[in-house]
């Protein structure tokens, strides 16, 4: 994504004239985070486009805001939409190159590109174009079912319909193989798949060469493992197949591990171990604690850390526990939040330093 950005930054660069925005005064850094806060919380992206619709129609934004709220969006033509509905909320629009690197998929971001030309050039047509659903129709292979599978398996629960439906359509929106490909194997690692959605997908890829790469990666995030020999229906007879049904004859070489469960640090849990850190009369023993908590997981948010960290009355207390919860921190893009928790502002920058030298 950074090639992107260098060459569609020399492309704006050529353009010295375009139409101001209305947009004068952002939302404030506090406003900001307040917002952010609220829409990681959102349960799906239909809420989370029902919110940003909202915040468009009331709000100013630094391009950079647009990034960080652009990446919440899991589909990439909803976070399409959302970016070029941000264009003329953004007050910076000679930064808007940022956003492009919230993209995979270099087709997209050159679609956003597109679009801002066209509205800095003050083309009257240029508007938003709908993204319309393409009809999915898919092979008549003899898919294995899932339900009730008690076999090996990589990952549980497996995606429903209409999740799949929803990548499936993002897949057939791209216009080559190599596109659909890379989405392909980005969504198996996101999504649990059963072997008939992975055939599906495959079925999606025109290349041969393509589809088998894609098997292949695809196996170690099957839910149903051991039903993964019906794959082999998406391939020719020839060389392709022959050679998936060595890489399955030789699947206890290959055979998928589970993955470990999802760590996490619960609400329970962080309030008992802000209980116990309250209940230490000395500072010393309080953070020797801290420390000890923060390293039993390394999943803690970053907002529970400014919540430990708020507890210490000393500022170079507060500075060495968020320097230390940083390895532990699972949302590191997010470790700004940690901030509000100083009195002063060279303790933020003190912490910024630590975390650049890492």
């Amino acid at each position: 994504m950074k090639n992107i950005i260098l060459i569609i930054s020399i492309l704006l660069s050529s353009i010295t004239t375009w139409a101001q925005t209305p947009c004068n005064t952002p939302m404030s850094e506090d406003a900001f985070r307040k917002t952010w806060n609220e829409l990681t919380q959102t349960e799906n992206e239909k809420q989370l486009k029902y919110k940003t619709n909202i915040l468009l129609n009331n709000s100013c934004l630094y391009s950079y805001q647009v990034k960080d709220i652009a990446t919440l969006y899991v589909d990439e033509h909803s976070r399409l939409e959302f970016a070029m509905a941000a264009y003329s909320k953004t007050v910076d629009p000679e930064n808007y190159y940022d956003v492009y690197d919230s993209f995979a998929l270099f087709s997209i971001a050159f679609k956003l590109h597109d679009f801002v030309l066209a509205q800095r050039a003050g083309t009257p047509n240029a508007v938003m174009e709908p993204i319309r659903p393409v009809k999915l129709q898919f092979p008549a292979y003899k898919y294995p079912d899932a339900n009730g599978y008690s076999g090996s398996k990589s990952c549980y629960p497996p995606t429903g319909d209409m999740e799949f439906e929803k990548v499936a359509q993002n897949v057939m929106q791209q216009t080559s193989d190599a596109e659909r490909l890379t989405l392909c194997i980005h969504q198996a690692k996101e999504h649990c798949f059963t072997t008939a959605q992975i055939m599906k997908l495959t079925s999606l890829i025109g290349d041969e060469n393509s589809r088998l790469k894609f098997l292949y990666d695809a196996f170690f995030y099957a839910h149903d493992a051991d039903n993964y020999g019906a794959c082999e229906q998406t391939l020719t007879p020839g060389k392709n197949r022959d050679e998936f049904a060595r890489f399955l004859a030789d699947r206890k070489q290959f055979e998928p591990t589970p993955p470990p469960p999802p760590c996490s640090v619960s609400a329970i849990e962080l309030e008992q171990i802000k209980a116990s850190i309250k209940n230490q009369s000395l500072n010393k023993t309080q953070v020797t604690l801290a420390k000890q908590a923060l390293s039993s997981k390394p999943c803690f948010t970053s907002l529970q850390i400014r919540e430990i960290v708020s507890l210490f009355s000393f500022e170079s207390s507060k500075l060495e526990i968020a320097k230390y919860a940083y390895d532990f921190c699972e949302d590191k893009s997010k470790y700004f939040f940690v901030n509000d928790a100083f009195s002063f502002s060279s303790s933020v920058d003190e912490l910024n330093k630590y975390i650049q030298s890492k």
